[in-house]
C-alpha cells in the first residue's frame, strides 16, 4: 500500500489537468458528431415525412448543433 506522502507526490507529478482536458475535449467533439447525426436524421425524416412540424424540428436540431459547438468553445476557453 502507498502511504499518503507517496500518493500525494504521485498525484502532483501526474497533474490531473493533462489527463482530464483531452478526454473532455474528445467527449465534446463526440457530442458534436452526435448533433450532426441528429441534424442529418431530421433532414432525412422531413424529406420522407413532410409535416407541419418539420420546420420546427429542423430548427431545434440546428439549435442543438449550435449549442454543442458553443459548449466546445466554452470548454476550450475555460480549459
Amino acid at each position: 500500500m502507498f502511504n499518503q506522502v507517496e500518493t500525494g507526490s504521485l498525484l502532483n507529478s501526474l497533474n490531473i489537468e493533462f489527463l482530464v482536458k483531452p478526454i473532455l475535449i474528445l467527449f465534446v467533439l463526440g457530442y458534436i458528431l452526435f448533433a450532426l447525426v441528429i441534424v442529418r436524421q431530421v433532414n432525412l425524416m422531413s424529406a420522407v415525412l413532410g409535416t407541419n412540424l418539420s420546420p420546427i424540428l429542423k430548427t431545434f436540431a440546428w439549435l442543438h448543433l449550435l449549442g454543442s459547438v458553443f459548449v466546445l468553445m466554452v470548454v476550450l476557453i475555460i480549459l
